[in-house]
């Protein structure tokens, strides 16, 4: 055995349709170079082997992910049994016993996450090898040292589905599927993708130019900018320094009389720089702000002092208002409901009511007379009635004949029999006078029985029947019954009549707790306005309200004086915007009113905007400390100070300006310069990129041309080993187009004309050009230690002699004498689902000496070995 890579059995759990399954393809061999052949019918697992090998190797399932992706499943159902044959199991896992440089290794990929579609990703499973984790490259990779886990699929297996796709690739697919057996250009290949990039990948031509066009350009042009607007600014700043006045002179005429204690008198100078300048500055721009304060509260003084005023005239024009709409006017609606709850005190009354809705629930449990219901209920009752109550004495009187009621009852229990005719004779006679009061009132039936039949006459004839059968010694029972009868029925009329009383009494009184309590609060809102105006609800009354009204309304004073008032206060702060300062809308703070709108307010509107008014210029006064009675400035001081202030720190901060923008503008050059260097430096490396793959390209073409001519003779002949009839002589692999260098695959017919391959070829000859296509890439694998092919029912669409040839070819390559160790192929995993070809395969391989293992499926996960 060489050193070559060799699978000897693969044992499967909960993978796919296999529950628990192991294949052992050589058992009791020690060679494992050959065909394994795996038949039986559609859906018994062969591929689901083919699978659970190819996903233990990469860690992926090609057909099933790319099916998977198709689709776009995101519901959990449909999420279940992509790889698990058992859903509720979660642990899934794959073992191949593998012979490579003549050493038995164990490989394992095991997975045990719930998303069942991560398993198509290597890094989600497990990867062991000899039980040791392999965590980084955790494919077939590590164990033989080269890539081969990405294009698995493509290289080493082969099937229907994929051969009739074979038309539908391009150049570059053309060239991945034959880059193994060329070799040598992979590194050409590397150089132009990183270069001019591809698919996702950003080459380093476009990053090189992104980063131009998006920092390195930008970058120089906004520094070059900004450079240039520095010195457009410092250029108009020192033509404004020619042209301003004098500091010197300004200084000069500055006011002399103080407006303060603490005022500094301008005496800086030109040529002092740094903190100093600031510091100056900071206090001059203080002594500003105070001065301006100062002029306003001046200026605004009278404004101030007669706003206070009228808004005391306003504020009572609104309580003499409010009084009237909220106390005065309601009170005649309200009067009876007022009078209800003075001298009341409404927890008292809530009280009384919590404990009458006690009582009642109490008297709702004695509604039956019984002698014990009747002393409690004579117990509560005095809780709502006096005790001279005229029905509280008849109820007591009634009651007393509990007495009687219970000795009738006690000489009536002696009479008690168990005879029921007895007792039915007894009825009769005690019900005589019921059923004459039964007939009386127009009943037809019988109250016992339900009989209309002579019910008019027979009742009294049986009772008299009754009497004269019983005799004499039951009359005393019967006058007995009767006298215990009248006695019960009236007790119960008396106690019913008492406890309906009672019970009338207890709601009526709820009742009217319950609308003094409404009253209460109902008149909540009234109550507040009252007390608003200091008056006490339980003292109200008409009188006491006409005097108030009388009193706010002495202390207005006449519509004209207010008038007058308002516009001499609007006048004054009316700005240069024909706005009232710091009066805005009630509708939008940020909106200040004109005299007109604030004309249109209503009293309360107006008394907020006077507020606002004050309240600004309070605020003010407060922040401003004032060592002297504003009456003593003038204004016409405080506004020259602050012109010449304004004139002076100006002159200040632009010779700072020019002193500062100049040493900017020797910072930005520096980095204007450096940026520059960067911007042309990356400009002419993109330059020698683009020459680069230019010159990269230009190789390639001509690679391509040697390569096709090497690629073609093989394919050609292994086509014709398979290909015995057809009007197609042989395929060609030809590159066509001037510019862009297209390889494609040509037909060459009987007629010596070439043809597009796909224009031409039927679903079996395209099957042919597949597996010949196929076959030469594994002949350009043959020094790959990795020799181990899968082709699943490749052969569905071609006739009989093409796929005898392609059998004898196989053969050929697996026969014994040619196990020199050249050959392309080590193991071959050939299944089909033709039981005829199954035996062609067999007898073949027999009859040639081909080591071959024979695995026929019987059904699902079920097999037998034949070989």
């Amino acid at each position: 055995m060489n050193s070559n890579f060799f699978i000897k059995d693969v044992e499967i759990k909960n993978f796919r349709g296999y529950s628990n399954q192991k294949f052992d393809f050589f058992e009791g061999r020690e060679n494992y170079r050959g065909l394994i052949l795996l038949g039986g019918p559609n859906g018994y697992g062969k591929t689901s082997l083919l699978d659970a090998i190819e996903w233990c190797f990469t860690g992926s399932v090609h057909r099933l992910k790319e099916d998977y992706s198709t689709r776009r499943d995101s519901n959990n159902k449909l999420l279940k049994s992509l790889i698990r044959n058992n859903p509720s199991d979660m642990e899934v896992w794959v073992k191949i016993n593998v012979f490579f440089n003549n050493v038995q290794l164990e490989i394992e990929r095991s997975f045990n996450q719930t998303d069942e579609s991560k398993a198509f990703d290597p890094e989600n499973s497990i990867f062991k090898v000899n039980g040791l984790l392999i965590e980084q490259n955790n494919t077939i990779d590590f164990i033989i040292s080269k890539s081969i886990a990405s294009d698995f699929y493509e290289r080493f297996t082969c099937s229907y589905e994929k051969n009739i796709t074979i038309y539908e690739k391009n150049r570059t697919d053309i060239y991945a599927m034959f880059s193994s057996f060329l070799g040598g250009t992979k590194d050409i290949q590397v150089a132009i993708g990183n270069l001019d990039g591809g698919g996702a990948n950003e080459g380093l031509i476009s990053k090189l130019e992104n980063k131009i066009n998006s920092a390195y350009k930008p970058n120089y042009n906004n520094l070059k900018d900004a450079y240039e607007k520095m010195a457009s600014n410092l250029d108009t700043l020192l033509k404004e320094k020619e042209t301003s006045i004098d500091i010197a002179e300004l200084i000069s005429n500055y006011p002399k009389d103080k407006a303060f204690v603490d005022e500094m008198m301008p005496t800086m100078s030109l040529h002092e720089i740094g903190n100093d300048v600031d510091k100056k500055l900071i206090q001059f721009k203080n002594q500003k702000n105070k001065l301006k304060k100062l002029r306003f509260l001046k200026g605004y003084s009278t404004a101030y002092n007669e706003s206070k005023k009228y808004k005391e005239d306003l504020e009572k024009e609104k309580t003499y208002t409010v009084f009237s709409e909220r106390v005065y006017q309601p009170y005649s609606l309200k009067e009876e409901d007022i009078q209800s709850i003075q001298g009341k005190d409404l927890a008292t009354i809530k009280f009384k009511k919590e404990k009458l809705e006690s009582l009642k629930i109490n008297l709702m449990k004695f509604q039956n007379p019984t002698k014990d219901s009747a002393s409690k209920l004579k117990e509560l009752c005095l809780e709502v009635i006096d005790g001279d109550d005229a029905q509280l004495a008849a109820f007591v009187m009634g009651i007393s004949q509990f007495v009687t009621h219970d000795s009738l009852s006690n000489q009536l229990k002696g009479f008690k029999t168990p005879d029921k005719a007895l007792t039915a004779l007894r009825l009769l006679i005690d019900q005589a006078e019921g059923f004459e009061k039964h007939r009386e009132k127009e009943h037809k039936a019988c109250p016992l029985c339900g009989s209309e039949e002579n019910f008019p006459n027979k009742e009294l004839e049986l009772a008299k029947v009754a009497r004269d059968v019983l005799g004499v010694v039951d009359e005393k029972r019967a006058d007995l019954q009767k006298k215990f009868d009248d006695c019960d029925r009236e007790l119960k009329e008396t106690y019913k009549t008492f406890y309906e009383y009672l019970l009338g009494k207890v709601e009526n009184t709820l009742l009217e707790l319950v609308q003094v309590i409404n009253n209460f609060y109902n008149l909540q809102s009234y109550i507040l306005a009252c007390a608003s105006f200091s008056i006490d609800i339980n003292q109200l009354n008409q009188s006491l309200l006409e005097a108030k009204q009388e009193d706010f309304k002495n202390q207005l004073k006449e519509e004209s004086v207010l008038v007058t008032l308002e516009t001499t206060i609007l006048e004054q702060l009316v700005t240069e915007q024909s706005v009232l300062l710091a009066i805005t809308s009630h509708d939008n703070q940020r909106q200040q009113v004109s005299m007109q709108e604030f004309k249109a307010f209503n009293v309360a509107d107006k008394i907020s905007g006077l507020t606002q008014f004050i309240d600004y210029y309070q605020d003010i006064l407060e922040s401003t400390a004032i060592e002297t009675d504003l009456n003593d400035i003038k204004i016409e001081l405080l506004v020259n100070k602050v012109a010449a202030l304004d004139k002076f720190i100006l002159l200040v901060e632009n010779d700072k300006e020019i002193l500062n923008i100049s040493s900017e503008i020797k910072e930005q050059r520096g980095l204007l310069e450096e940026s520059e260097k960067i911007y042309t430096r990356s400009k002419k490396e993109l330059d020698e990129f683009k020459r680069i793959s230019r010159d990269l390209k230009r190789l390639r073409v001509q690679w391509d041309k040697d390569r096709v001519d090497e690629i073609k003779e093989p394919l050609r002949k292994i086509y014709k080993r398979i290909n015995r009839h057809t009007n197609i002589k042989d395929i060609n692999l030809l590159i066509e187009g001037r510019t862009n260098k297209i390889a494609g695959l040509w037909a060459n017919t009987n007629e010596d004309e070439e043809i597009f391959a796909t224009n031409i070829l039927s679903a079996g000859q395209l099957s042919v050009v597949a597996l010949a296509i196929f076959i030469s890439v594994a002949l350009g694998q043959k020094e790959s230690p990795f020799k181990c092919y899968f082709m699943d029912d490749p052969i569905q669409t071609m006739d009989d002699l093409n796929i005898l040839s392609f059998i004898d070819l196989l053969r050929a390559e697996l026969a014994p004498e040619n196990q020199s160790g050249n050959q392309f192929i080590d193991q071959l995993f050939f299944t089909t689902c033709d039981e005829k070809l199954e035996r062609l395969i067999s007898h073949k391989m027999k009859n040639f000496g081909v080591n071959f293992s024979h695995v026929h499926f019987t059904s699902y996960g079920n097999f037998e070995m034949k070989a």
